[in-house]
């Protein structure tokens, strides 16, 4: 990827998170900059904190911890702004704070233990090409977090049955990517005890991408759990989970590890027998 197209990346994900700043204005406040637009600039702090030193020795190993800490620094700044005023608003947030803590710790362990990530073996020598890497990923935390964030700064959680819902759904996409993960880190530590190179049992046997589809459920689930809290122009927040889906299966994720995939077993009867077999991401549907 070229300087120039690395710019034009960077300046993309900027006019984005300008567009959904906006969202955080409330047309009885007469203030320029609404509180959701200094979360963003948190996001973007943190990730140019973590950025600089990362290219400096050129390594991968903080990236996805920053973006963790920048979900956790971004739930602690809106309850700073707005503090809680029921146990709606401190469970919204709670449930961003478990999820983040527990998969950036993850992938750090993760990326520690193989000593590098794939994804930026050339990217992290070239300058602009990795900064536009981390402004996605500060572009990525602010759009995911759009719908509790706002409905934190909005403090007012109704503990309604869009919350009862939204919870139970995060609670069934948490579940599933923490056992996914789990499954997965297991296979590896044995596999020379398996038959196959891959993982393909468990819930891996269902999907072949079974923690993305926890991700892009918890985030669902979110939206979901905030609906009540919002305001009548801010609903379009709500498309973030389909923002992540994006990002998960045509960008950073899905796409990058099926070609992946394909170069090491391509040539496999059983890969190919288990992707026949096997859904893409939901199971008997897709």
């Amino acid at each position: 990827m070229s300087s120039l197209q690395s710019l034009l990346g960077i300046w993309v994900c900027l006019c984005i998170c300008l567009l959904w700043a906006m969202l955080g204005f409330n047309m009885q406040n007469s203030q320029y900059l609404s509180p959701f637009f200094y979360l963003g600039c948190v996001s973007f702090g943190i990730h140019l904190l973590g950025f600089l030193p990362s290219y400096v020795y050129a390594t991968e190993h903080y990236f996805d911890l920053t973006g963790a800490i920048a979900h956790v620094s971004m739930v602690l700044v809106a309850w700073a702004i707005q503090p809680p005023l029921n146990i709606g608003a401190w469970i919204g947030g709670c449930c961003v704070l478990l999820w983040a803590t527990r998969l950036g710790l993850f992938l750090f362990m993760r990326v520690k233990r193989d000593h590098k990530d794939d994804r930026f073996s050339k990217i992290k020598h070239r300058f602009w090409w990795f900064l536009m890497t981390w402004v996605i990923s500060a572009t990525w935390v602010f759009v995911t977090q759009g719908p509790i964030l706002l409905a934190i700064l909005n403090g007012a959680f109704n503990n309604s049955w869009w919350q009862v819902v939204g919870g139970v759904i995060w609670s069934l996409g948490f579940i599933l990517e923490v056992v996914s993960d789990e499954q997965k880190r297991r296979f590896k530590r044995s596999q020379s005890r398996s038959r196959t190179p891959f993982i393909c049992s468990g819930l891996w046997a269902y999907s072949r991408h079974p923690n993305y589809l926890g991700e892009i459920t918890l985030w669902i689930g979110l939206a979901v759990y905030s609906v009540p809290s919002l305001l009548t122009w801010q609903y379009p927040v709500l498309i973030s989970p389909c923002l992540v889906a994006l990002l998960l299966i045509k960008v950073s994720g899905i796409n990058m590890l099926e070609v992946k995939a394909e170069k090491k077993w391509g040539q496999r009867k059983d890969w190919e027998r288990y992707k026949q077999d096997t859904a893409l991401l939901i199971p008997w549907v897709w």
